[in-house]
């Protein structure tokens, strides 16, 4: 059972990596927070925030490109 598993998670390593680094940039812009100085400009992160949503993206193409390669390879095996 525990290696089933962790079969699926080096089956999906790419995705998953790209679902942590979406998590760490959505991290950061809470961390790091929103100032505004003396003169009334607002400081943030805000780019923190596409660069989060551009990983989500990329790790949904990931885990489809991977569900549709072991699709295909299971089928193959079965003729």
């Amino acid at each position: 059972m525990l290696a089933s598993i962790i079969t699926q998670l080096f089956r999906f390593k790419t995705a998953l990596i790209f679902f942590s680094v979406a998590a760490l940039c959505w991290l950061g812009v809470n961390f790091i927070g929103s100032t505004v100085d003396s003169q009334g400009v607002l400081h943030e992160p805000f780019f923190l925030v596409p660069i989060g949503w551009l990983f989500i993206f990329a790790g949904l193409f990931s885990v489809l490109g991977a569900s549709l390669k072991k699709l295909m390879t299971g089928q193959n095996k079965k003729h």
